[in-house]
């Protein structure tokens, strides 16, 4: 089962992997997409809120991934996924969300923005499966150092757990964010508009959440030529707020000298693959 499964790619991966079936529960979740897809015939697209009665029967597995920092009540929501599962079951409970640790280190002020009102760091959600009835197994660093992982099962008792001592080091990083969010954001505008003066034209490298707050962050749309996403899907389409396109990569071998800012540094090493074999001219920074 998957809580906030979208589209349901995960589920089909998943079910992929192993036969296995799959449960997606998500409003947004649209059935009629999974028709002729390879083992849609063993997920089912769920397209309402999560309930315990959704866990019926109970889960060999259940995930969340990207979706607990959407929920404002974490606590509630918790809960109400405690209450669907039973300890006899035994289910194995995986939830992934962006690790505000990084996001204070390294003044990640791109993934700060409305949609996330949930922020947390190792210790702060542990502490909220533990008091949500769940017994801890592991948490992990993912994907760069990105995102938290964490593993529970339902727990037999619901233990009595504490406010966890935040860490001085996260105290003094937390104090010094806003400035250096402030010189973060001044030099990416300093970078763009340089770029524009040396006669290169600006390209963004990916479409999502990241590329809507550096738009944002720039305040002068003009500045950017374009977004381009190597997702099909959202070719044709227009970025939030700014109305930029988003192009297929294949176009920007017209644009002659770019700059491309890449919103993500994790796919650094497989854009510049990319980026070879189309442009001629570049200059490639990551945010």
């Amino acid at each position: 089962m998957e809580i906030g499964c979208g589209k349901g790619e995960f589920l089909l991966l998943l079910s992929r992997l192993g036969a296995n079936r799959g449960v997606g529960v998500d409003p947004s979740a649209l059935p009629a997409r999974l028709f002729g897809v390879e083992g849609a015939h063993r997920v089912i697209l769920i397209p309402e809120y999560f309930a315990p009665e959704h866990c019926r029967p109970e889960p060999d597995f259940l995930c969340c991934k990207m979706t607990l920092e959407h929920i404002t009540d974490t606590a509630s929501f918790m809960s109400t996924v405690r209450g669907g599962l039973s300890a006899q079951r035994g289910t194995i409970v995986f939830f992934q969300v962006p690790d505000a640790n990084r996001i204070f280190k390294e003044c990640a002020f791109e993934d700060i923005y409305h949609e996330h009102c949930s922020y947390f760091t190792e210790s702060s959600l542990s502490s909220l499966f533990s008091s949500c009835g769940f017994r801890v197994t592991r948490i992990a660093h993912e994907y760069g150092d990105q995102y938290l992982t964490i593993e529970a099962v339902p727990a037999e008792v619901r233990p009595n757990v504490g406010v966890p001592a935040q860490r001085s080091s996260l105290g003094a990083v937390v104090d010094s964010f806003a400035q250096r969010v402030l010189d973060k954001q001044s030099y990416w505008r300093q970078a763009v508009k340089a770029a524009r003066i040396s006669g290169q034209k600006v390209v963004i490298w990916g479409s999502g959440s990241k590329a809507v707050s550096f738009l944002k962050m720039l305040g002068e749309s003009e500045l950017v030529d374009c977004v381009t996403d190597i997702n099909p899907n959202r070719h044709g389409y227009f970025m939030p707020g700014t109305g930029h396109e988003i192009v297929s990569p294949s176009t920007l071998s017209k644009l002659g000298p770019v700059l491309i800012v890449v919103m993500n540094q994790i796919y650094e090493a497989e854009i510049r693959n990319d980026i070879d074999l189309i442009v001629d001219e570049y200059q490639l920074l990551c945010l």
